[in-house]
């Protein structure tokens, strides 16, 4: 990523739950603002059990993470 100089980052919140709800990032140098604004958040929702089961992709080899990091000191 191109350096772009000085970002500023702010965040408003939801005054009953104290919950961000806006996120305004100002890239000072380039005089350009992003606001983004969150609706209907959900804290701490309660997620399917197979939420964070993988299957591997067809055509994929699986291989073990020693592999890789033997060559890496």
């Amino acid at each position: 990523m191109k350096k772009v100089g000085e970002i500023r980052v702010n965040s408003g919140k939801d005054e009953m739950r104290n919950i961000p709800n806006r996120i305004r990032i100002n890239i000072v140098e380039k005089e350009i603002e992003i606001d983004l604004r969150l609706k209907e958040i959900q804290v701490n929702q309660e997620l399917p059990e197979d939420a964070f089961q993988w299957s591997l992709p067809e055509g994929v080899e699986e291989r073990p993470l020693s592999r890789l990091l033997r060559g890496i000191k």
